[in-house]
């Protein structure tokens, strides 16, 4: 799945140092996640990854992640594949502006967090497309 930006995603990954890697404060490593992409910087990300390294984010005192997977779904209309309508989108929008609110006074970053499961995953990070 591209979530968009193409070269301008993959340089936006995070890497982690070496020093990063021993102090565990490297969001993770390349292997771990299928995307990433800094959507405000120092802020706000979009990330694509396994059950496993989402638990390990949500693990963090640093990072708030959050997962819309199963909160807004698509009902399809006879089988089609189509976008998410607006209210579901304003009320993503609602959160995200909550979380955006709250993680500021608490000095942590938001992690929007899709799974691999690819009848999720189209949806779940459609609203932080441009």
């Amino acid at each position: 799945m591209d979530i968009g930006g193409g070269p301008q995603v993959r340089q936006s990954l995070q890497m982690p140092s070496s020093q990063q890697q021993q102090q565990g404060s490297a969001f993770f490593t390349a292997a771990e996640c299928e995307q990433f992409s800094s959507v405000i910087p120092g802020r706000l990300y979009l990330v694509c990854c396994s059950a496993d390294v989402s638990a390990k984010l949500a693990a963090r005192k640093d990072v708030h992640s959050f997962n819309i997977d199963k909160e807004f779904v698509y009902e399809n209309f006879y089988n089609d594949f189509g976008p998410l309508n607006l209210s579901m989108l304003y009320r993503y929008c609602i959160k995200l502006q909550r979380k955006l609110a709250s993680a500021k006074k608490l000095h942590k970053k938001i992690v929007h967090v899709c799974g691999t499961d690819e009848r999720y995953s189209s949806y779940s990070g459609q609203p932080m497309r441009p």
